[in-house]
């Protein structure tokens, strides 16, 4: 089930490049556009010194965001790590039934259920931004999408979730670790799981040393009848300064996933790719 996302929450430092060159970015990256003119809170570093002396006045750098960079999402199908609620069926009398609105469709109280959902939600988000985005995940069988920005794109990952089972052998980190080494730098990789296990920091943490960007949407286990430890997982997380959307049972999947908890200030944002290693 696709929501429609009036955004999701990034920025210039946390999810760069992916556009046809149009945005200014805000962060150094390899590709410079211009120069325009110096105001308060500029970095010295990015003062462009021989064009300043001509002009008789300071002129800062400005650069665009890495065309080459890409979207990744990673979807967690290890077997041990997803829950289900019984399922609740509404037994309102029939004659009460036929005189009421029509309910929202519901998704089924299963982490794999709204882990689809988010995949491909976020799948149709990025791909009308005209970002290249890619899909992996390690179920029965390792499945890779490569990157791309098609409207074709959208239609082979959303075929892919379609016969996606929680019956995978690999966790999350071993996922990462077997395919993050191929994508370019700077690149952003969504991280959807329900797990509770540290392997996510490790996952995070290999992400973070490749010069990736990690982004986390975690399901909230219990809710969906499992275990506790969620928090504990997202107090690690927020220490490495890693964007967070936390998804429970029930939740509106729009609104969660817009409401990421990457509450910090611009400084804090940039601070986020330094990673606090695993031990």
């Amino acid at each position: 089930m696709i929501q429609e996302l009036p955004f999701f929450p990034s920025s210039p430092g946390l999810l760069p490049g992916g556009h046809v060159i149009q945005r200014k970015s805000h962060d150094v990256t390899p590709h410079a556009a211009g120069v325009r003119e110096y105001v308060h809170g500029d970095a010295m570093k990015r003062i462009h010194w021989r064009t300043s002396i001509k002009r008789d006045k300071l002129m800062v750098k400005e650069f665009e965001q890495d065309p080459q960079a890409e979207v990744w999402i990673y979807l967690d199908s290890h077997k041990s790590v997803h829950y289900e609620k019984p399922h609740e069926f509404d037994e309102s009398p029939l004659n009460t039934v036929l005189f009421v609105r029509r309910p929202k469709l519901k998704l089924p109280p299963s982490t794999l259920e709204y882990s689809v959902s988010v995949a491909a939600t976020l799948a149709h988000y990025f791909i009308r931004q005209r970002r290249a985005v890619g899909y992996a995940s390690a179920g029965q069988k390792y499945t890779v999408l490569p990157a791309d920005r098609s409207e074709r794109q959208e239609a082979k990952i959303l075929e892919t979730l379609a016969f996606v089972e929680a019956n995978g052998e690999l966790s999350i980190a071993a996922l990462v670790s077997m395919h993050a080494m191929q994508l370019p730098k700077r690149s952003t990789v969504i991280l959807i799981t329900p797990t509770i296990r540290h392997e996510l920091l490790q996952a995070v943490d290999d992400l973070l040393l490749r010069s990736l960007y990690p982004v986390v949407v975690l399901l909230d286990a219990k809710t969906f009848g499992g275990p506790t430890g969620t928090e504990k997982i997202i107090n690690a997380l927020r220490e490495r300064r890693v964007p967070i959307s936390i998804i429970a049972c029930d939740v509106d999947l729009a609104s969660a996933l817009a409401s990421n908890h990457s509450n910090f200030n611009t400084q804090e944002l940039r601070a986020w790719q330094t990673p606090v290693l695993s031990h």
